[in-house]
This record gives structure tokens, C-alpha cells and sequence, in this order.
């Protein structure tokens, strides 16, 4: 990353360091037995609670007033409640490798939709590593593919769809928006939205995960929100969407280290290729982040608003 400016440096690792952090997410959820929409609402109300506390602490409740993209600013939320719940959803129809695969082409649409929505030139490098990144995912999760229920599919897919808007939205609202003002609406709706399925379900079970539950919304919803905001402000979307493949890929490792589920060659390969991918993303040379013609966002950092 020579001749790199030390922010955008910064926001490049914060970013794969937030897809080692997410990649836990899947052995903290493992023994959980409260539904998946259960789980979302306490993640995302959690989330929401401590963002809102933390801007009360620094004096900054009034960043929370809206001027510019209301309505952006509740699809966004909208669109992470949806992202989650289908998401879920599909991993309940379909096995986990062939939702993985489907939802994780999310970020081919992002760079798809670089240019038309943000005017982002799609980089050579991006298609490269975009190319890496899916034939990584497509070695961990084609030999467990099945198409046994077409809805599932349809749910992966639609999940997909919504993985890339949120990305597109939040880019465009950090060019108005502190991080800390996008994370505080964008969890409160999402939650908003999600409540009605989560309280129809059961709740069994919810006492015992608790302590788990209320990690995820702390650490890796309020804490990785602030800053995944804050660097997706000043890093390319197109970039973030490649990024985002560290998630799978350390996934396997925790799975590994903790649950102790020895990964095939296949899978130990795609791990590989996504990792690749990142690193292409990350250290090669070309323009970096944001588009230059766009306005800062008071409070535009990650952690310091």
C-alpha cells in the first residue's frame, strides 16, 4: 500500500479486519436455538441502543436529524431487515453452501452497479478480484449444492439483491451523513421491520443465548458498525464488495479452530483464492477511495464523532 494516504490505508484494514470479525459470526450463532428472526431483532435493537447511547454520551443527538435522503435513509434500514430475514430464511431451505454461494453474489452487483448509482469507474483490478473471489466461493460451497427447494434459491437471491443495495444506499449516505447518524437509523428501522416476524415466533431458548446475542449486537453490529460507515466513506463500494468474501473465507478457519470441522482441499483452496482476491484489492496499485467530487460528511470518520 506504498504512497497510499494513511485514512484510506486505514480504511482498507479496518475493513479486512471487520471480515475477520464477522467471520465469527457463524460459531457464535451455531449453538443458539432461538429463531433466526429472533436473533436478528436482538442484534439489530442491541446495535441500535448502544449507537443511540454513544451519541447521547458525545453530545451528538442532533447529527440524528435528517435533512437530505430521508427516504434513502429508511430504505436502507428497510433493506437490512430484509437482507437478514431472507437471508436466514435461506439458510433454512437450502444447505448452507448453496446459500453462501447465493448470497455472497451480492457484491457482483455492487460492482455492476458502480458506475450507473455512484459513478464509479469498475476498476480492472476489481474484476479480477471479483473473478478470484467467486471461484473461491464457488470451491466451498458447490459440494454442498442443492437445489432441493427453488424457493430457497429465490430467497438467497433476493437476499443478494438486498446485500448490494445496502452497500449502494450507505455509500451514497455517507457523502451526507456521519457514521454514527447512518448506524443509529439504519438499525432502529431495521428493527422496526423485523419485530413483527421475530415476536410471532418463539423465544425458547432466548435466556440461555442471551450472552451470545447481546455480543453480536455490541461487538459485531454496534462497535463493527461505526466503523465499517466510516471506512465505506472513504473506500471505493466496489471494493468493500470484494472485501466482504474475508467474511466466508475466515468462517472457515473459526469453524475450524473452534467447532473443530476439518476443512476438505476444496475448501482449504477457495479460502485461498478469496484471500487472494482481497489482497489484489487491497495492495495493488490505482486510484483509491471515494469519489473525489464527493462532499465530506461532518463527522466522516469511523470511531471519531
Amino acid at each position: 500500500m506504498t504512497g497510499m494516504r494513511p485514512r484510506a490505508r486505514a480504511g482498507y484494514l479496518e475493513l479486512v479486519l471487520l471480515g475477520v470479525l464477522w467471520g465469527s459470526i457463524g460459531v457464535i450463532v451455531e449453538p443458539i436455538r432461538v429463531g433466526a428472526a429472533g436473533i436478528a431483532l436482538v442484534r439489530t435493537a442491541t446495535g441500535f441502543l448502544l449507537a443511540l447511547g454513544y451519541m447521547a454520551l458525545r453530545g451528538r443527538i442532533r447529527l440524528l436529524r435528517l435533512s437530505q435522503r430521508r427516504w434513502l435513509m429508511v430504505a436502507d434500514g428497510v433493506l437490512l431487515g430484509a437482507h437478514w430475514t431472507l437471508m436466514f430464511e435461506a439458510f433454512n431451505r437450502l444447505s448452507v453452501g448453496t446459500a453462501i454461494l447465493l448470497v455472497f453474489t451480492g457484491p457482483v452487483f455492487v460492482a455492476l452497479a458502480a458506475w450507473p448509482v455512484l459513478r464509479e469507474r469498475v476498476e480492472i483490478r476489481t474484476v479480477g478480484a471479483l473473478a478470484l473471489s467467486l471461484a473461491g466461493m464457488a470451491l466451498i460451497a458447490v459440494p454442498a449444492w442443492d437445489v432441493q427447494d427453488p424457493a430457497g434459491v429465490v430467497f438467497a437471491m433476493l437476499s443478494a439483491v438486498a446485500f448490494a443495495a445496502i452497500m449502494l444506499a450507505g455509500k451514497q449516505l455517507t457523502r451526507v451523513y456521519a457514521p454514527a447518524t447512518i448506524l443509529v437509523w439504519q438499525l432502529g428501522i431495521a428493527a422496526l421491520s423485523i419485530a413483527p416476524v421475530a415476536l410471532a415466533g418463539s423465544f425458547d431458548g432466548f435466556a440461555g443465548a442471551l450472552p451470545r446475542l447481546l455480543m453480536l449486537g455490541a461487538l459485531h453490529t454496534a462497535v463493527a458498525g461505526f466503523v465499517y460507515f466510516g471506512a465505506l466513506a472513504i473506500v471505493k463500494a466496489q471494493h468493500v464488495g470484494v472485501l466482504t468474501y474475508l467474511e466466508p473465507a475466515t468462517a472457515i478457519v473459526y469453524a475450524w479452530a473452534i467447532l473443530h470441522q476439518t476443512p476438505s482441499v476444496s475448501t482449504i483452496a477457495g479460502g485461498a483464492l478469496i484471500v487472494f482476491g482481497g489482497l489484489w484489492i487491497v495492495f495493488a496499485k490505482g486510484p483509491l477511495a471515494g469519489t473525489p467530487e464527493a462532499p465530506v460528511a461532518p463527522g466522516r470518520s469511523a470511531l471519531h464523532n
